[in-house]
């Protein structure tokens, strides 16, 4: 009886475990607390500019947010926000995925 107990214990975890999805939120925010930059895109160059840009260079901008609309400037100061960039990254995502089906 205490065997069968087990097994069944076993065999009730086990199936809600196989049930379970786990969704991520899709990546847009790289970088250090103090050299953090936001973007949408997997363009290395831009990772490299938004990696070495920090407070302590001649840029000084706060805020970093990089799009492939604007290949090579700062998108913030075209008035691009943090959502901006979210939702870039999300219809990024969703474009890919929905291809694959």
């Amino acid at each position: 009886m205490k065997a069968f107990l087990i097994g069944a214990c076993i065999a009730a975890a086990a199936s809600a475990s196989v049930a379970q999805t786990i969704y991520e939120p899709v990546r847009f925010q790289y970088g250090t607390e103090d050299r953090k930059f936001y973007y949408a895109g997997n363009d290395p160059i831009v990772f490299r500019r938004g990696a070495y840009y920090g407070p302590r260079t001649v840029d000084n901008e706060s805020l970093r947010v990089y799009s492939d609309r604007f290949p090579d400037i700062n998108a913030a100061r075209q008035g691009f926000t943090i959502d901006d960039a979210r939702n870039e990254a999300n219809m990024r995502f969703w474009r890919e995925h929905a291809q694959t089906r």
